[in-house]
C-alpha cells in the first residue's frame, strides 16, 4: 500500500477519533451535529495544514504532521480569511475557497519538491 493511501486511512481513523472525543465532551449533543462539527474542523484546519506538511513527509511521523499541520492550518486559513475579508470577499465563500486553495498549494509544492529532489538525487548518483 502506498504512503498516500496509508495517510488517507489514518486521516479517516483520526476523523472518527475526533467524533468520539467530541461525543465525550458534548455528550448531550446529537451525533449528526458532532459529525458536522468534525467535518468543519477537518475541512477548515486539518486538511489544509496536513497538505502543507506534505513537504516534510520524510522528516516527521504522521502524528507529528497532523498536529503541526492542524496548528499550521489554523494559522494559514485564519490569516488568509482575515486578508480576504479586508478585500471584501464574502465569508460565505471563504470557507469553501480558502481550504481548496491551501490544499492545492500544498500538493503543488510537495510535487515540485519531489521532482526537484529526484532530479538532484539523479545528478548526485550520476557523478
Amino acid at each position: 500500500m502506498s504512503e498516500t493511501m496509508k495517510d488517507i486511512k489514518r486521516l479517516g481513523y483520526t476523523f472518527i477519533l475526533v467524533i468520539m472525543v467530541l461525543k465525550i465532551v458534548f455528550y448531550n449533543t446529537n451525533i449528526l451535529t458532532l459529525g458536522r462539527m468534525s467535518i468543519g474542523i477537518f475541512w477548515l484546519f486539518v486538511l489544509p495544514g496536513f497538505s502543507i506538511m506534505e513537504l516534510w513527509r520524510n522528516s516527521f511521523d504522521f502524528i507529528e504532521r497532523i498536529i503541526a499541520g492542524t496548528v499550521l492550518g489554523i494559522a494559514i486559513v485564519g490569516l488568509l480569511s482575515y486578508n480576504a475579508t479586508l478585500i471584501n470577499i464574502s465569508i460565505h465563500i471563504q470557507y469553501i475557497i480558502l481550504p481548496i486553495i491551501v490544499i492545492g498549494v500544498g500538493f503543488i509544492l510537495s510535487k515540485k519538491c519531489k521532482k526537484s529532489s529526484s532530479k538532484s538525487l539523479g545528478k548526485e548518483h550520476s557523478t
